[in-house]
Order: C-alpha cells, then sequence, then structure tokens
C-alpha cells in the first residue's frame, strides 16, 4: 500500500499529462510505474511503451487525457490555440466556462483537421457558453475522432457584451 502511494504522488508532482481509466481490474499508473493491484507486479514504461511486464490477458486499459484552452476578452472570429496531437484519439466531453459577472455569452466550436488552414468542426452547430460556475458539459459530436498528427484549435463565432475569460477542456480517450 505505501508503495501504491508513492506512485500516486510521484505522478501528481511530475503533473503526468496522460491519466488513466482503469476498467474492472486494471492498474493504477504515472508515466514511471504501473503496479498491478493484487499481484504485486512492478513494471515500467520505456519511452513511453508498455514493458514486457505487463500482462497481456489484462483487460485494454483506456487511456484518457484532456486539452485545455484560456483566453481573456473572447470575441467573434477568434481562431487560436491550435496545437498537433501526436495520436489517434476520440472526444468524450467539452466542458467550458466564462468569467464575467453579468448575463454574457459566447457560441463555440472545436476544429481539426490536418491542414491548419481549414477543417472539420466538433459540433454540427456552434455550441452557446453562458454558465460561469460550473460549466457548460457537451457529449454529443458530429464528428469525434481526430486522427494521429491532426491540428486541433478553438473557434470563437459569437459573443454577447464583452466576457472576460473563457476556459475550455476537451477530454479525449486515445484511440
Amino acid at each position: 500500500m505505501k508503495r501504491l502511494i508513492l506512485i500516486l504522488a510521484l505522478g501528481i508532482m511530475c503533473l503526468c499529462p496522460i491519466a488513466l481509466a482503469v476498467q474492472d481490474t486494471g492498474s493504477y499508473t504515472t508515466n514511471l510505474f504501473f503496479y498491478k493491484l493484487g499481484r504485486g507486479d512492478w513494471g515500467d514504461t520505456v519511452h513511453g511503451k508498455w514493458t514486457a511486464a505487463m500482462d497481456k490477458a489484462d483487460k485494454a486499459i483506456k487511456i484518457a487525457t484532456s486539452m485545455k484552452w484560456g483566453m481573456e476578452y473572447p470575441v467573434a472570429g477568434d481562431n487560436f490555440g491550435a496545437r498537433q496531437v501526436p495520436y489517434a484519439c476520440t472526444v468524450t466531453k467539452v466542458v467550458a466556462v466564462l468569467t464575467e459577472d453579468g448575463a454574457e455569452t459566447v457560441d463555440i466550436n472545436i476544429g481539426h483537421n490536418a491542414d491548419r488552414s481549414s477543417g472539420t468542426d466538433l459540433f454540427a452547430a456552434d455550441q452557446e457558453i453562458s454558465s460561469t460556475t460550473t460549466g457548460d458539459s457537451f457529449t454529443a459530436f458530429s464528428d469525434a475522432t481526430i486522427a494521429a498528427d491532426e491540428w486541433v484549435w478553438l473557434e470563437v463565432s459569437a459573443n454577447s457584451g464583452v466576457v472576460e475569460g473563457l476556459d475550455v477542456t476537451v477530454f479525449v480517450s486515445i484511440d
């Protein structure tokens, strides 16, 4: 148990960009080690790949991570924050929240494509963001599949009033 706590603490201290969602009898992990619960098998990763110590009979481990954008004073036409995703993934959820003290709103979409000059929208229609507390959450998408090496970016299509800030998190599972 002490080793498991140490490993979890290492993962937090390293601010590991990848978190693992465990299914049934999976492993708890950081980017450095994994520990097979109930068996005591220790292993490590070599250049981000599992070593042979991982039991092939285990169920699939679903790897999940997220992309985040934060912007001040978003306005219609903003298109920024492009990042290239090195792995194929599927978007599972988008959460967005505003920083403002009125009734302002922002409409967004997430673009993705191998070519940054044009893209495929994540949502069939732009989504209005109005929450200033818990965030607006979305789980229905017109094209949630992002291929390896595609660019992903945030698009602001409309705003009402002066919005002080917009934070958007895109949760994905690695295919």
